[in-house]
This record gives C-alpha cells, structure tokens and sequence, in this order.
C-alpha cells in the first residue's frame, strides 16, 4: 500500500485540458511520472492544438513531446483521422489526491 497511486487527480486534470478533437485509445504509466498516450486526432493540426495546451496551461506537465503519428483508416479504406502516440512526464505532486 505504500506504493499505491491514486490516479483519479491526475485523469481529471488531464480532461480539463483535451481538447473535444481528440480520443484517447490507451494509456500507459509509471510511478516515476512518465505517461505514453496512444490517442486519435481529427487532423494533424488537432494533434499541435493539444500538444500546446498541454505545455502551456498545465503546470503539472513537465514535457509533453508526440512520439509518432499516421493517417488512420476506417475499414473502407478512408481516412478517419491521425493517430498518434505521447508521453507527458508529469510533476509527480499530480499524482497526489485533492
């Protein structure tokens, strides 16, 4: 128990600050402060919106960098969107329940 994190803080500060043209599809992190984003985007300026807001109006993102980024598909072959992969290293006090 003394290593359990509570995650709920820092998911609700992460939708405060999403942007409505992006999904996110999964989500990976560690007890360091290190979070991989896989997420949809409708286009690729959708993507740098986020990203900004990101690094400019959340103090508790330390970094925010994309890692990768593709045209995705839908089954008929048309263009749904960019998906995209991030890791934000978060302030770990963001980890801490409110």
């Amino acid at each position: 128990l003394d290593n359990h994190i509570a995650w709920k803080s820092f998911l609700d500060r992460l939708e405060e600050q999403t942007i409505p043209e992006i999904t996110y599809i999964s989500m990976g992190a560690s007890t360091k402060g290190t979070i991989v984003i896989s997420a949809l985007a409708k286009d690729f300026t959708g993507i740098a919106r986020q990203i900004t807001v990101l690094q400019e109006h959340a103090p508790w993102a330390d970094k925010v960098s994309m890692t990768s980024a593709s045209l995705a598909e839908g089954d008929g072959g048309e263009v749904v969107g960019v998906a995209f992969d991030m890791v934000i290293t978060i302030n770990i006090d963001a980890l801490e329940y409110e």
